[in-house]
């Protein structure tokens, strides 16, 4: 591809560093928009882009970004990556940013839809649902909190109450 392996290997990793960036980024100032109540239109918008996830968050079909859109923003970072890296590096870049994207919608729907057997699967299913249930205003990492944690956005109230229990009575009226 015209640049050492090692040099490509870097760029997908830090493709997959820079989706955490865009996940948490998408989730907060997007997803989680603070509409205008005196706009009809904004509350409508914003209840179509993430309130609806958050009032049915057991439903499949609100799970993954739909094709256009992720296509839309593959477009829209396709050409800036492109001008930052040139065409080699933006490739492998690119190449990590769409692994990212996958983890990140595989683990989404993991997190709804199974029941985590290890730690970490465990501790993100808490963490992701905490945000569902109790605090939505906080704890828009979906793949990792590190984000959370650079923007403060990380709260120090652990799980807010959602125990074990609190988890699997949700599941039971999924």
């Amino acid at each position: 591809m015209g640049a050492p392996a090692l040099t490509l290997a870097l760029f997908v990793a830090l493709g997959i560093f820079g989706w955490t960036l865009l996940e948490y980024g998408l989730h907060r100032g997007i997803f989680h928009f603070e509409p205008d109540p005196k706009k009809e239109y904004q509350l409508e918008l914003a209840y179509l882009i993430h309130g609806i996830h958050h009032d049915y968050p057991w439903d499949g079909d609100r799970l993954v970004m739909p094709p256009m859109v992720t296509l839309l923003i593959s477009a829209l970072l396709w050409w800036p990556i492109t001008l930052a890296v040139g065409p080699v590096l933006n490739s492998a870049f690119y190449a990590g940013l769409l692994l990212g994207y996958m983890a990140y919608d595989l683990t989404h729907y993991y997190l709804h839809h199974a029941v985590p057997t290890t730690r970490l699967g465990k501790w993100l299913r808490r963490y992701h649902l905490v945000h569902h249930f109790s605090t939505p205003e906080v704890r828009y990492g979906i793949t990792t909190p590190l984000w959370d944690h650079v923007f403060r956005t990380y709260p120090k109230d652990k799980y807010a109450g959602i125990t074990d229990q609190k988890v699997d009575d949700l599941e039971a009226h999924a």
